[in-house]
């Protein structure tokens, strides 16, 4: 009975301990950030539209969508990079994923890659 009420105690505290680190992986990647320019404002409201890794030229900026995926929320996501042109070009890659709709929102990459796309013009030698 001793070594029965041990495991039951044992086991109980180890289901009621929280996972800090993944409670606020979780909790970030359910949180929403809004578009920050025009084109990642366009490129969310047309991205079921767009061809993955077909580079897009839209207000100036070198858009590639990657390929679909499903996260580990369950919910489908692209990873997208913008690659602005001007006196210093940069790429930033963003996250959209389906929200409840099918509507696609901007959310937090908790898993950021490099900014390099493999694009169909650069993947094939």
């Amino acid at each position: 009975m001793c070594i029965f009420s041990g495991v039951v105690l044992f086991l109980s505290h180890c289901a009621s301990t929280p996972v800090r680190g993944a409670y606020n992986v979780a909790v970030q990647s359910m949180s929403v950030t809004q578009p920050q320019t025009d084109v990642e404002r366009k490129v969310i409201n047309k991205l079921d539209q767009i061809a993955a890794n077909s580079p897009k030229q839209i207000d100036g900026c070198l858009v590639v969508v990657e390929q679909p995926y499903f996260a580990a929320s369950g919910r489908l996501c692209r990873r997208i990079h913008f690659t602005y042109q001007g006196r210093s070009p940069s790429t930033e890659v963003r996250l959209a994923c389906q929200n409840g709709s099918s509507r696609g929102v901007y959310v937090p990459d908790v898993f950021p890659r490099s900014a390099s796309p493999k694009t169909k013009a650069s993947s094939n030698p």
